[in-house]
This record gives structure tokens, sequence and C-alpha cells, in this order.
């Protein structure tokens, strides 16, 4: 994995959740990036696809980093695919309707960056 970053503390809390999720020695490019106009959107977002993804957030977050780099996982390793327009999550259709917090990406996503997030203030790495 190749982490692209100008800001230190995203490249660390990136690497760290790469080497938790086993990312770390997979053949793709991440680039981050911190744009506070997002603030009034959302937290921030993951884009991607095969080896190269892009997270943006609006500030540089603990939480919402591992979120997105749960996504990343999640996506590189085939648990959540996407294609005509459609979710699957490990295999099965997840039909629109679920609501967005509801969706088990999302799930997983949130729980993960809260333990990663305790991990992280264990090691003391801030």
């Amino acid at each position: 994995m190749i982490i692209v970053t100008e800001d230190i503390k995203l490249y660390n809390l990136a690497a760290f959740a790469a080497v938790r999720l086993n990312l770390i020695d997979e053949d793709l490019e991440l680039d981050l990036e911190v744009k506070p106009d997002l603030k009034d959107l959302m937290f921030g977002y993951m884009i991607g696809d095969e080896d190269m993804y892009m997270i943006r957030v609006a500030e540089v977050d603990p939480v919402t980093v591992f979120h997105e780099m749960v996504h990343v996982d999640q996506y590189v390793k085939g648990r959540l695919v996407r294609s005509s327009g459609k979710a699957f999550w490990k295999g099965e259709l997840v039909p629109e309707t679920v609501p967005y917090l509801d969706k088990p990406w999302e799930q997983e996503a949130e729980s993960l960056a809260h333990v990663f997030k305790d991990m992280w203030e264990d090691a003391r790495c801030e």
C-alpha cells in the first residue's frame, strides 16, 4: 500500500488502520486529503476501485479516518461490491430501501472505527 497525503497525522491514522486491517501489503494506492468545506455536508467519504482509493475528510478525526479505511478494506477484500447501481454485501443484494445507517457496511465501518480509536488511544499514537 502506498499512502499519499500532506498531513502527517492523517498518514499515521491511515497507516495504523492499514496494519490492523491487513491492507499494508496490498498493491494499492491511497490518497488522503482534508477538505474543510465538507463540514456542512458530511464527516468524510471514500471513493475508488481496484488499486486506487481516495479518502476525503472534513477534519483529521480518528473515527472518521478509521471508518473510511474500513470501507477501503470492504472493497479490497470483496465484502462490499457495487455493480450496475446495486450494492452487494458478502454476496447478498442489499435493497436500496435499507436506511443508510442500517446498511451492514456502514455498521461494520462504524463499529471497527471505534475499536480502532480505542486501540489508537491505548497505543498513545497521538
